[in-house]
Order: C-alpha cells, then sequence, then structure tokens
C-alpha cells in the first residue's frame, strides 16, 4: 500500500500518475477511470462487503425527512444494509 486517499478521484489521479493499482466502487471507476487514462479489470478477489447499519436517534425514528433519507440510503447501499 502507498497511498490511502479521502477520495476516489485523488486515488484515480494516483493511478495515473504512478505504477500501482487503486481498488474504488466499479461505478466510480466507469464514470471517471477513461477521464485519467486507467484501465478498468474486476478484482480477482472475493471481496466480502460487510453489511452497513445506520443508527439514528429514537426522537428522529418517525420524523418525515428523517424516514425518507433513511429510506435513500438504503435503496442506494441494497444488501449492504442490515
Amino acid at each position: 500500500m502507498v497511498l490511502a486517499a479521502s477520495d476516489f478521484l485523488t486515488a484515480l489521479a494516483a493511478a495515473a500518475a504512478a505504477p500501482v493499482l487503486a481498488t474504488l466502487p466499479s461505478r466510480i471507476a466507469q464514470q471517471h477511470a477513461a477521464h485519467f487514462g486507467l484501465a478498468i479489470h474486476p478484482v480477482p478477489l472475493d471481496l466480502r462487503i460487510p453489511a452497513v447499519s445506520m443508527i439514528w436517534s429514537a426522537r428522529s425514528d418517525r420524523d418525515p425527512a428523517a424516514v425518507w433519507l433513511r429510506d435513500a440510503v438504503a435503496s442506494l447501499l441494497g444488501s449492504y444494509v442490515k
């Protein structure tokens, strides 16, 4: 490991500038790799992504805005959310 980046574009820029590999979500790779002149290949490992849990205050349990946000996050993350 040569770099830990706080955002995906930094990782893509680093991969374009040095002989390194970067692993990132396929959606991000597909959107941006061509702009950096990078090739995309699947990771040859079974990367098991742990489930993600959402936690919120009981006070906001029925707040319509909080319910909407939780539903939006759950639909984006799909099977990763417990």
